[in-house]
C-alpha cells in the first residue's frame, strides 16, 4: 500500500479516485491537496479518514515526504508543470491525461523520468475496460479478416460535475484534448501509428465544443474521430473488418457487439470478457477501471513496466497538437453589423437557445469580444466557450453582482429565466426589477427584455396586437412574466438615458430549440406524441435568427424605447409545421381526439423520451402547473441524458392516422394547442423595420439538417 499525494481535489478526485482508493482500502494512506477550502471541504466530508492540505501544487510537493507517489489530478495545463516538479523533487508520478499540449513537453518528462528512475504514468484508464481489452484481444487475433475502416463518435451535451470552469479554458483544450485524447489512445493501441490527414472545429477564440478528425493507419485503414460537446452522437468506436462489424460503446465496459458483413448468412454476437476485479460486490465501469490503475501503478512503482508511459503518450499528444495547429483560422466574418454594436454587451441566458443564437451572431461579424455572459452554472458553458467572450459567474439577484456586472457596459440584452424553481415568481418580478435598477444606475444606453405569448391567453379565433386585453394563460409563469412586463415599461417612462424595449416572442423553433423542434420528435420516436383535431389548431412561430434581427434592431432603434413587440413569422396549422420535419425523419405523425386524453401519469417509458426537453421555460411551466405534477415528478427527476431512436412508419400524406391509445402526456395540448388564435407583428415591422429573413420553409430544412446530424446514431 503505498503512500499517496493526489494534487486536486476537483470532480475527478471527488468521484473517481476516492471510491477506487475505499475500495482498495488504501484511504487512510491518502492525502489530498488543493487550494480550495470548499474541495477539501467535500473531500473531507466523504471521506473523513482522508488527510487534507490547503495549499497549490507546488507548495504540497515542496512538503511531500520522500515516500510519497504523487497523483496529478489538476487542470490540463498544470499537468507538466507539476509533473517535472514531482520528479525532479524524487516522485514517482501518476497523470491524468493529458499529460501535456505538446509532444515536447512530453519527451522532456520522459526523460527526466528516466533519468531520475521514476515511475511517470499516464491515466489512459479507458484501455482497461473489459470491453476495450476484448476488442483488441479479437482484432489482433485476426479471426474477422483486416480491418477495412474505423469510425469513432463521441457526443452528448456536456454533463461533467465540475463547476470550476476549467473545462472551458483556452489553455486546457477543448473537446479534443479532453475526451479525444482517450479515444485517440484508444485507436493507435488498436491500429499502431496514425497520421493527420484533415481536422476542423468550431473553436472561434475560445475552446471547440464539435470537432472532426480524419487519420489513416500505417496499412492505410481510413479513421474518423468525431466528438461533441453539445450533439448527441453515437457514442461509440465501430470497426468494419472483411467478415465483421465490431462496436464498443462507450459506456458498455463489459462487452461489445459483432455482426456478419452482408452475405448468405447473417448473425449477430455478443463478446464478453472478465470484469477487472471478480468481485460481485464491485459494480463494472470507472470504478474498478480506476482501482485497477491504481493497483497498476502500485506494481509499475515495483518494477512493473506494464503502463502507459510518457514517450507513448507522445504520439497521441502530437496528433492533438497537430490538429490544434491545423484547426480552421478564425474565419472571415461572414455578416457585418452596425458600429453601433462594437460597445461592450452583457447578455444573461446566453447558454440558452435563442442567447446561443445571438452570441453566434456577434461572433459571425467578429464581435464577439465585447459580450459579457454572466452565468450561474459554469457546466452549461459548452456552447458559448467556443467563442471569445467573458464569462463571469453571477448571481442575478445580488444588487452588488449586478453593479459589478453592468459597470461599463452599453447594452444589456436579458434572456435568463427562472426555470420552474419554488421562487420563480419572485425570481422573474424581483429579479428583472434589479436589472432594471441596476442598468438604470449604470446609464446603459439600452435594455432589451423578453415577454411570451402566454401573458395574453389564447381567445379562440382572435387576431391579437400588443394593445390586446391580457387574459395570463399558464398559472404563475404567466402571471410574473405580465407584472414583469407591466414593471418595465412603467419603468421605462423615467429611465432618464436607459432605453427599455420588451420583445415577445411566438413560438421559438430552429436548430437548438427543444420545445417546439427537438420535442415533437423525441416524443415521436417513443410512441407518445400525437396532434390534436387533426392538428388544426394554429402554430404561431418565429425562427431564431429573425428574433436576433429583431433584438439588434431594438437596441439601436430610439423610438422602440418603452414599446413591447411581438415577433411572429406568421401562423400556419401544427400539421403544416410539423409534417415536413416528420417526414424527413421517417416519422408518423398521429392524430387524437381531444376527449382520448389520458386521465392519468404518462407510461413509466415517457422518462426515456422526456430527456432532453425540459430547457423550455415554456414547458416546464407547463408542466409545473399542470394537475398531474405531482404524478410526473419521479419520472422527472429520474430522466437520461439521451434518447435510443424507435423504429416508424412513413407518412404517406399529410391526412393524420388515428391513435386508438394514447400514450403521450396530458400537457401535451397544451403545448400544441388546438386554439387558433393568431397573433400580428404588424408594429415591429413598422416601428422595428423587423421582418423575418428566414421564411418557415428554410427554417424547416436547417431543424432537419439540424435533427438528422445531431441527434441519429451513425
Amino acid at each position: 500500500m503505498p503512500q499517496i499525494l493526489i494534487l486536486g481535489g476537483g470532480a475527478v478526485t471527488l468521484e473517481l479516485y476516492l471510491p477506487a482508493l475505499n475500495y482498495l482500502g488504501w484511504l487512510s494512506q491518502t492525502t489530498v491537496a488543493d487550494p480550495s477550502a470548499a474541495a477539501l471541504e467535500k473531500l473531507s466530508a466523504i471521506a473523513p479518514e482522508l488527510r487534507v492540505l490547503p495549499l497549490d501544487y507546488a507548495a504540497a510537493i515542496a512538503q511531500a515526504s520522500p515516500d510519497q507517489a504523487i497523483v496529478v489530478a489538476l487542470p490540463n495545463w498544470l499537468h507538466a508543470p507539476s509533473c517535472q516538479a514531482a520528479l525532479e523533487k524524487g516522485h514517482h508520478v501518476l497523470s491524468e491525461k493529458p499529460l501535456a499540449l505538446h509532444a515536447a513537453e512530453c519527451e522532456q518528462l520522459h526523460q527526466l523520468a528516466t533519468q531520475a528512475k521514476r515511475v511517470l504514468m499516464i491515466g489512459m484508464v479507458r484501455r482497461l475496460t473489459p470491453a476495450f481489452r476484448t476488442l483488441h484481444s479479437l482484432l489482433q487475433s485476426g479471426i474477422y479478416g483486416q480491418i477495412e475502416r474505423v469510425i469513432y463518435r463521441d457526443g452528448s451535451p456536456f454533463a461533467w460535475s465540475s463547476d470550476t470552469g476549467v473545462f472551458f479554458d483556452v489553455r486546457a483544450g477543448g473537446v479534443l484534448a479532453d475526451m479525444g485524447v482517450h479515444f485517440l489512445d484508444q485507436l493507435s493501441c488498436l491500429l499502431g501509428e496514425l497520421t493527420p490527414i484533415s481536422y476542423t472545429d468550431d473553436a472561434n477564440g475560445g475552446v471547440e465544443a464539435n470537432c472532426t478528425y480524419e487519420l489513416q493507419a500505417q496499412s492505410g485503414v481510413p479513421v474518423s474521430l468525431q466528438l461533441s460537446r453539445t450533439l448527441t452522437l453515437s457514442s461509440k468506436l465501430v470497426v468494419h473488418t472483411e467478415k465483421a462489424i465490431l462496436s464498443m460503446h462507450k459506456d458498455n465496459f463489459d462487452s461489445i457487439e459483432i455482426c456478419s458483413r452482408a452475405g448468405a448468412q447473417h448473425w449477430t454476437a455478443e463478446a464478453k470478457s472478465q470484469p477487472v476485479f471478480n468481485d460481485p460486490s464491485l459494480k463494472s465501469g470507472f470504478l474498478s477501471c480506476f482501482a485497477a490503475q491504481f493497483q497498476q501503478f502500485e506494481r509499475a512503482i515495483a518494477g512493473d513496466s506494464n503502463y502507459v508511459h510518457a514517450d507513448s503518450a507522445k504520439a497521441v499528444i502530437a496528433l492533438i497538437e497537430w490538429a490544434y495547429l491545423e484547426r480552421q483560422k478564425p474565419r472571415k466574418f461572414l455578416l457585418e453589423l452596425p458600429a453601433a454594436f462594437n460597445k461592450t454587451t452583457v447578455v444573461t441566458g446566453a447558454t440558452g437557445f435563442i442567447g446561443q443564437a445571438l452570441v453566434q451572431r456577434f461572433a459571425e461579424a467578429g464581435l464577439s469580444h465585447v459580450l459579457t455572459l454572466p452565468v450561474r452554472s459554469m457546466r452549461k458553458l459548452a456552447p458559448i466557450a467556443r467563442f471569445k467572450v467573458q464569462t463571469p459567474r453571477t448571481d442575478l439577484m445580488d444588487p452588488v453582482a449586478l453593479k459589478s456586472l453592468l459597470s461599463g457596459q452599453k447594452y444589456l440584452v436579458h434572456l435568463a429565466v427562472d426555470r420552474g424553481s419554488n421562487e420563480q415568481a419572485h425570481n422573474t418580478i424581483e429579479g428583472t426589477r434589479r436589472l432594471l435598477e441596476a442598468a438604470i444606475a449604470a446609464e446603459l444606453e439600452c435594455v432589451v427584455l423578453f415577454s411570451t405569448l402566454y401573458t395574453f391567453g389564447f381567445p379562440d379565433g382572435a387576431t391579437l396586437d400588443e394593445s390586446a386585453q391580457r387574459n395570463p394563460y399558464g398559472g404563475v409563469y404567466a402571471e410574473s412574466k405580465l407584472k414583469m412586463l407591466n414593471y418595465a415599461l412603467e419603468r421605462a417612462k423615467s429611465s432618464g438615458k436607459t432605453r427599455i424595449v420588451v420583445l415577445t416572442p411566438s413560438y421559438v423553433y430552429g436548430p437548438n430549440s427543444d420545445a417546439f423542434t427537438k420535442l415533437p420528435v423525441t416524443l415521436a420516436k417513443e410512441g407518445a406524441f400525437a396532434l390534436f383535431d387533426q392538428g388544426v389548431g394554429l402554430a404561431n412561430y418565429v425562427y431564431v435568427d429573425n428574433v436576433v434581427d429583431a433584438i439588434l434592431a431594438a437596441l439601436q432603434i430610439p423610438e422602440a424605447h418603452g414599446q413591447e413587440f411581438i415577433l411572429n413569422d406568421g401562423a400556419c396549422p401544427w400539421q403544416a409545421f410539423l409534417a415536413p420535419i416528420f417526414l424527413a425523419l421517417n416519422l408518423e405523425l398521429r392524430a387524437l381526439p381531444l376527449s382520448a386524453l389520458p386521465a392519468g401519469a404518462p407510461p413509466v417509458k415517457m422518462r426515456d423520451a422526456m430527456s432532453s426537453i425540459l430547457k423550455s421555460p415554456e414547458l416546464r411551466a407547463w408542466v409545473k402547473q399542470s394537475p398531474l405534477f405531482p404524478l410526473l415528478a419521479p419520472y422527472l427527476r429520474t430522466l437520461k441524458s439521451r434518447f435510443q431512436p424507435a423504429p416508424s412508419n412513413n407518412i404517406e400524406n399529410l391526412r393524420l392516422p388515428q391513435v386508438d391509445t394514447p400514450t403521450m402526456p396530458s400537457w401535451l395540448p397544451e403545448l400544441f394547442s388546438a386554439a387558433n388564435t393568431r397573433f400580428s407583428s404588424e408594429k415591429a415591422k413598422t416601428l422595428l423595420n423587423w421582418q423575418g429573413r428566414v421564411s418557415l420553409v428554410e427554417g424547416q430544412r436547417r431543424c432537419i439538417a439540424w435533427l438528422i446530424n445531431g441527434q441519429c446514431s451513425f
